[in-house]
């Protein structure tokens, strides 16, 4: 399953200063979700307004887990994935 860390603690609301390179987008668009809180839990499937090459294989939607990242091949539940060596 393809993981992309995203924040430990959850996500974190700012104001840009400024947009670097248009990154930063301003738009009601991107504050249409919401994942209340919750344990192990996930967001519905998010639709993105364009494609993600990750490592070779392009992507459309991801889901946002609650335990500080994102998934493109289906929702996580779990806190800790994958065994730690």
């Amino acid at each position: 399953m393809a993981v992309l860390a995203v924040l430990a603690g959850g996500f974190l609301a700012v104001e840009p200063a400024q947009a670097i390179g248009g990154a930063v987008i301003d738009s009601a668009d991107c504050m249409q979700n919401e994942l209340r809180a919750n344990d192990d839990s996930y967001s519905s499937q998010v639709q993105l307004p364009f494609g993600v090459d990750f490592y070779g294989t392009s992507f459309e939607s991801l889901w946002v887990n609650n335990n500080g990242n994102v998934t493109f091949d289906g929702p996580l539940n779990t806190f800790t994935p994958f065994r730690s060596s």
